[in-house]
């Protein structure tokens, strides 16, 4: 059965990295940016899961079906205000594919490719804020690590401590 409480090591987890990249890319150590692109890498490429199928366990295993907090039909947008399933996974999914691209784009204005700095935070924000919404349609317990993700992220880039700019120059 799941608790809240279960998220405690994950939550640690997240923060630990959280704090070691932010201490990297304060102090202008050149893994800083690396590590930033590939958590926001892995934390946008995260989000494809809400436009996956439910994975079921195999017949054999005989195991419980698996709790899947990204099912987009689950969304409370369908129990509570009766919206149709199919309109709610249409507007998730595409929250999805502006989620990968924006986190994609953010990880490669990080490293300085393709995307130029200016762009940074408008990116993280845009990003992060379209992963808060996503996150709030399909409202579950066990995404509550992902909304701290996304809140620490627009924090981040919105306090200015650090931008691709400021390791350019």
């Amino acid at each position: 059965m799941f608790t809240v409480r279960s998220l405690v090591p994950l939550s640690i987890g997240v923060l630990v990295v959280g704090l070691i990249t932010g201490y990297l890319l304060v102090n202008d150590v050149a893994a800083g940016p690396w590590l930033l692109a590939l958590l926001l890498l892995a934390h946008g490429s995260l989000h494809v899961a809400f436009a996956v199928p439910r994975p079921v366990p195999a017949p054999a295993t005989g195991d419980a079906p698996i709790d899947w907090p990204f099912d987009l039909a689950r969304s409370w947008l369908v129990r509570r205000l009766g919206l149709d399933p199919g309109l709610v996974r249409l507007i998730g999914r595409a929250l999805v594919v502006g989620i990968v691209v924006a986190f994609t784009l953010a990880a490669l204005c990080t490293l300085g490719f393709i995307v130029t700095a200016e762009w940074w935070t408008v990116l993280i924000v845009t990003a992060a804020s379209l992963s808060l919404v996503l996150l709030a349609i399909v409202f579950a317990a066990t995404l509550l690590v992902g909304f701290g993700i996304d809140l620490a992220l627009v924090w981040f880039a919105l306090s200015s401590l650090w931008t691709p700019a400021s390791a350019l120059g």
